[in-house]
């Protein structure tokens, strides 16, 4: 339980004001891993940053459930087991959260493909490496070194020396390899069969930025990586197959890309896609491209191309913010705008599914399961699933993800104690709202109240409006505890419908901005930069009004109601001291503290 405040709603005249005054578990989940799919994320929803769990019927558990933040989350392939930072501490905890295993401090990097290896790396100014069995094996070191990746076969491990040159590691016996002339290369991947790592270079020339694209090989492992191209300022590249490359550059340094395939033992690039994409995403098998290009300033044509350039189809018009494939590249997930829905194409260039969303967003991590008949999406205030291809939406998380979700093979165990449902930043019944956090300004128009609500440990500062007498409240911000970048709002009044108020935010210098909004589209807000300031803004102490012939002001936790008409004054003093008042013709809303909710 937290401290809150109350905020009454007494709907009654100056006289009846006066006269009150003076009476004051299933068994553990089998080797075998169970159909379906899951997500695991972190979310600060609680005060701080937990690990939890949600699958696609909609059942969330809690992975950890402590008041330190768990950050920097790593999945295991298999979904047993993962890996958080706690406060400094690398912690090994079990699928069904059910387990840990403190690994002390360090930074986990990744499982093997296997998952039964957890590198990571200790040391500051003298990093070292380490593997260590999951779940009971003991750490074991590999030398200096930052590490960065597993090959696919698991055995070898890519790392950055201290001199920045690049090299890999047996993990078994030990053996170091370092690629000569590596310095100040970027790791991009691993090849198929583990015998090659696409690098990047990043040369300045002159005001031109150049970024070569270099292939090591571990079969000439003394030979310097060999270069295959070069580009402008922009370079992308992934492996289609064990000999091949695909890349996105940008010749010139100017708008537009180029899109093609290119040997891993060099010879010349054979281009496939035009001089003028915008974004392009090679599918999973290789075998396909996806990218936009522009048609008009406020129009795009998203296209998917086979690799060997012999079929083209145009999939969507229209303004495209991202796109994503499935694992296996069975089909294409769109995010589209004007109006803003989501659109999934077969690999073919079909459409499979078309469903009109609001807001959303796609996960970085990557959106759809391995299954791939689910999409997870960032949607306003939590986390959504989607069924492929019904185009059915449901909502598995309330609250701020603060590391990206990311799909596990197999159902979420049952094991895995459930959440808890989430802290609720305020309730109202009645003519009384209760919250987490103090009140620091009122509005009201008679009927509904705006209230400014300060922060609380599952909540940052926010503007809720009331109608009083009702359950109802809208909020104006998401529910979440504060983040690093911070706006302070004061100066709430209402109208009506509309709210209006004042924030105090800094960037390169600190702005007193305005903003607006309606309590029937809470979401929709309009803010504008006003005055720069120095430095932060003092709260504005709550004003003195006049409703009806009658002034109001609040001082020292007490509320002073003076009438015009004679002088006559009369005192109220709530318990807990009232934070802001306001009377209006249907009565005084007040606030006060010392409660709990």
């Amino acid at each position: 339980m937290r401290h809150g405040v109350l905020l009454l709603a007494a709907l009654f005249s100056f006289a009846a004001v006066a006269a009150a005054n003076g009476g004051e578990n299933r068994p553990a989940e089998t080797a075998r891993a169970a159909a379906g799919s899951h997500l695991v994320f972190t979310s600060n929803r609680d005060g701080d940053e937990d690990v939890y769990a949600a699958d696609t019927n909609g059942r969330v558990a809690a992975l950890t459930r402590n008041r330190l933040r768990d950050g920097e989350l790593v999945l295991a392939k298999n979904g047993k087991w993962l890996a958080v930072e706690r406060e400094y501490k690398l912690v090994l905890i079990s699928g069904d959260g059910r387990r840990e295993r403190m690994l002390g401090g360090g930074t986990a990097v990744g499982f093997s493909p296997n998952s039964r290896l957890l590198a990571f790396s200790r040391g500051l100014d003298d990093e070292r490496m380490f593997v260590v069995g999951v779940p009971s094996g003991r750490p074991r070191a590999l030398g200096g070194g930052y590490p960065i990746a597993f090959s696919p076969s698991g055995r070898l491990l890519a790392f950055s020396t201290f001199s920045d040159a690049l090299g890999v590691v047996d993990v078994i016996t030990g053996r170091r390899t370092i690629f000569p002339r590596s310095q100040f290369l970027y790791f991009l991947g691993w090849s198929r069969d583990s015998t090659r790592l696409a690098l990047l270079r990043s040369e300045e020339r002159g005001e031109t930025t150049v970024k070569i694209l270099l292939v090591a090989n571990l079969h000439r492992p003394s030979s310097p990586p060999l270069t295959l191209i070069r580009s402008g300022e922009d370079l992308g590249a992934e492996w289609l197959t064990p000999r091949q490359i695909g890349f996105v550059r940008n010749q010139n340094g100017e708008e537009g890309c180029e899109a093609g395939v290119i040997s891993a033992s060099g010879g010349a690039p054979r281009v496939i896609g035009p001089a003028d994409c915008f974004f392009a995403d090679w599918s999973p098998r290789g075998d396909r491209i996806a990218y936009t290009r522009r048609l008009t300033a406020n129009a795009d044509e998203l296209v998917i191309r086979q690799a060997d350039g012999s079929k083209t189809t145009v999939v969507a018009q229209g303004q495209v913010s991202g796109f994503q494939w499935s694992p296996r590249g069975a089909w294409l997930a769109v995010e589209a705008e004007e109006p803003q829905r989501l659109l999934v194409f077969r690999r073919d260039g079909r459409r499979l599914m078309r469903l009109a969303l609001p807001e959303f967003q796609f996960s970085e991590a990557g959106s759809a399961s391995s299954d791939e008949r689910h999409l997870a999406l960032e949607i306003p205030g939590g986390l959504g699933i989607v069924a492929v291809p019904q185009g059915k939406l449901r909502r598995v998380w309330t609250g701020t993800v603060k590391w990206e979700a990311q799909w596990v093979a197999g159902a979420l165990p049952r094991s895995a104690p459930t959440a808890a449902p989430a802290p609720a930043p305020e309730v109202a019944k009645a003519g009384v709202l209760r919250s987490r956090g103090v009140v620091f300004e009122l509005g009201s128009d008679g009927t509904r109240v705006a209230a400014l609500l300060g922060e609380s440990r599952v909540d940052c500062d926010h503007l809720v409006a009331w109608t009083a007498g009702t359950r109802r409240i809208v909020r104006f911000n998401r529910a979440e505890p504060c983040g690093d970048y911070r706006t302070y709002d004061f100066s709430v009044t209402l109208n009506g419908m509309h709210i209006r108020w004042k924030n105090f935010y800094c960037g390169n210098y600190c702005y007193v901005g305005g903003c607006s909004a309606d309590i029937r589209r809470p979401q929709r807000r309009l803010c504008g930069e006003g005055d720069e300031v120095p430095r932060r803004p003092p709260r504005p102490a709550p004003p003195a009004e006049t409703r009806q012939g009658v002034s109001i002001e609040t001082t020292a936790g007490t509320i002073r109601l003076r009438r015009g008409a004679d002088g006559r004054v009369r005192t109220i003093r709530p318990p807990g001291g009232a934070v802001d008042a306001e009377l209006e013709n249907n009565g005084l809303f007040y606030a006060l503290g010392g409660e709990r909710l």
